[in-house]
């Protein structure tokens, strides 16, 4: 009993870890490298949610969860790939300037749905669940609130014999700073 008594007093005075959290939606443009369909002609939707701590002043630690379409595209016989994932991205974000930092990571990425085929037509190929992914974006604060983010994302791991290659373009909302 003394010691619940203890820990709940130093835990009145302890220090209390500053968190801070959004959510981010936007577009993303893909391509397969090894398909033999050279270019982003891909294009999908990203959304997902983010929670950040404070290591320094300009260095942070941040962790997301984010749903991510991916794939690859010809745009002359309708070939395509589509590719859904859940991303769980861990990175570093480091303010070079009050509005601008950098950042820089590694993930993980679960396959939740494939389609390969042309148009309705849909080829029998069995997708590898796991990809590794590394980040390297950029954001711009337009407000303490609000700001826009650019991220590549390249497959680390070949998935068949293809790598996923990402550029995410997204809208980011600070809910909690």
């Amino acid at each position: 009993l003394l010691q619940i008594i203890v820990l709940c007093f130093v835990s009145l005075f302890s220090y209390s870890q500053e968190f801070g959290g959004g959510l981010t939606a936007g577009l993303t443009t893909s391509h397969i490298w090894g398909d033999e369909m050279a270019g982003f002609h891909k294009a999908g939707f990203t959304a997902g949610g983010y929670v950040n701590r404070a290591i320094t002043d300009k260095l942070k630690a941040q962790f997301e969860m984010r749903y991510v379409q991916k794939g690859s595209k010809n745009p002359t016989d309708g070939f395509k790939i589509q590719l859904e994932y859940i991303e769980i991205p861990l990175l570093l974000t480091y303010d070079i300037k009050k509005m601008f930092c950098v950042e820089t990571g590694l993930g993980y990425a679960h396959l939740v749905r494939a389609f390969e085929g042309i148009d309705d037509i849909k080829f029998h190929r069995v997708m590898p669940r796991l990809d590794i992914i590394a980040y390297f974006g950029a954001s711009y604060r337009f407000t303490e609130r609000l700001s826009i983010n650019g991220r590549y994302a390249p497959s680390i791991v070949y998935v068949d014999h293809f790598r996923n290659i990402v550029a995410t373009f997204t809208l980011c909302y600070n809910l909690i700073n």
